[in-house]
């Protein structure tokens, strides 16, 4: 039971340790500018095409759960292995539901900024491989 000025979306007091999200927007980011890269020639086909999304479900499912570690509600290890296969809807759900509305934000922006990251990858890609034509 929590006390009357508990606030659910606020992380305890002791999970202050920044590490897990540092490594999350390091890894998370460095995949878009992969697949920002990957997709400069889009039309061949490359082991990128595999390799990317199981890292990003992989960096997205570790995230998730060494955070709900940190906040001190753990997630049960009978779930984890959906955290991993259903990373892109999950995760997201598990950000709003611990964050509540902040959590959307958190997730569009996140989200927003990985896309804008990815494109502007490619296209600069795309400039330096095959000019301005």
């Amino acid at each position: 039971m929590q006390c009357m000025g508990e606030n659910p979306y606020q992380a305890p007091a002791a999970a202050n340790d920044r590490q897990p999200m540092r490594w999350f927007f390091l890894s998370f980011y460095a995949l878009a500018i992969v697949w920002g890269l990957r997709n400069v020639e889009y039309g061949r086909p490359s082991a990128l095409d595999v390799l990317t999304p199981v890292a990003e479900a992989t960096c997205l499912a570790w995230w998730a759960l060494s955070d709900a570690r940190q906040r001190g509600r753990p997630i049960p290890f009978n779930v984890r292995a959906w955290f991993f296969l259903l990373a892109f809807i999950v995760v997201p759900g598990y950000v709003i539901s611990s964050r509540g509305w902040r959590g959307i934000v958190w997730v569009a922006l996140n989200a927003f900024a990985w896309y804008a990251l990815c494109l502007f990858t490619m296209l600069l890609g795309r400039y330096v491989a095959f000019g301005s034509a």
